[in-house]
C-alpha cells in the first residue's frame, strides 16, 4: 500500500506535471484547502481519499484524475480549468461533495461506473459528462451552463452524453445547451440504456443547430 499525504498546497513548474503511482492500493490524505496544478494517474489500483481534508486541482493541462481498471473514491474535490476532472476506462468512480467547473469536460469515461452524490457541475465547455458504456447514478446534483459545441459535426448532451444506464435523484439541469451543425439534447443525450429520473428539474436547456 502507498500512502500519499498532502499537508499543504503543491505547485508544479508548469501546468502539465503528473504524479503517476504504481500500487495495488493507495491511501490519499489531504489537509484542508490543498490546492495544486498537478494531476494524478494510476491503473489497476484501489484509490481511497480518506475522510477529512479538501483538494482543488486548478489549471492542470490534462485530466485531474486519470485511472484505468481501478476503483476510485473521492470527496471534497474541486476540478477547475482542467482538460477533464476525471478520465479513465473500466473504473468504478465514487465522488461526493465535489465540484467541477470551467473545465473542458467534467468527466470522459469508458466502461465502469460513476456514482455522484452532492456534486455541482457547471460551465464546462466541451460537454460535461461524456460517458461511453459507463453506468451513471447520482443524487443531489446540479448541472448549470454546460456546453456541448462542435462547429463541424453534431453536438449532443450539454450536461450528459451517454449510451448506458442512467439513474438520478434530485437533479437540477439549468441553462445547458448543445450547439453544432446538428444538435441534440441540450441537457441530456442518451443513445442506449435505461433512464430513471426522480425529482429532476429542467430549466432553460436547449439544442441549437447552426450553420457555420
Amino acid at each position: 500500500q502507498v500512502v500519499i499525504t498532502l499537508g499543504g498546497s503543491l505547485t508544479g513548474t508548469d501546468n502539465a506535471r503528473t504524479i503517476t503511482v504504481s500500487s495495488k492500493q493507495i491511501s490519499f490524505n489531504t489537509a484542508n484547502n490543498v490546492r495544486m496544478n498537478i494531476g494524478f494517474s494510476f491503473a489497476g489500483t484501489t484509490f481511497n481519499h480518506q475522510d477529512g481534508g479538501t483538494i482543488e486541482i486548478n489549471g492542470y493541462q490534462g485530466s485531474a484524475f486519470a485511472a484505468d481498471n481501478s476503483t476510485v473514491s473521492l470527496h471534497d474535490f474541486v476540478a477547475v480549468n482542467t482538460q477533464s476532472g476525471l478520465k479513465g476506462t473500466n473504473t468504478v468512480w465514487v465522488v461526493q461533495d465535489s465540484n467541477f467547473s470551467n473545465n473542458q469536460n467534467a468527466a470522459v469515461l469508458s466502461g465502469g461506473s460513476l456514482e455522484l452524490r452532492h456534486v455541482g457541475i457547471s460551465n464546462n465547455s466541451s460537454g460535461s459528462l461524456d460517458l461511453s458504456g459507463t453506468v451513471l447514478t447520482g443524487e443531489a446534483l446540479s448541472f448549470t451552463k454546460n456546453i456541448a459545441a462542435d462547429s463541424r459535426s453534431n453536438a449532443a448532451g450539454g450536461a450528459i452524453k451517454t449510451d448506458a444506464e442512467l439513474k438520478l435523484i434530485n437533479a437540477d439541469f439549468i441553462a445547458n445547451y448543445a450547439s453544432g451543425s446538428i444538435a441534440e439534447g441540450g441537457a441530456i443525450y442518451q443513445n442506449g440504456g435505461d433512464m430513471s429520473l426522480t425529482s429532476a428539474t429542467f430549466t432553460g436547456n436547449y439544442a441549437s443547430a447552426r450553420s457555420f
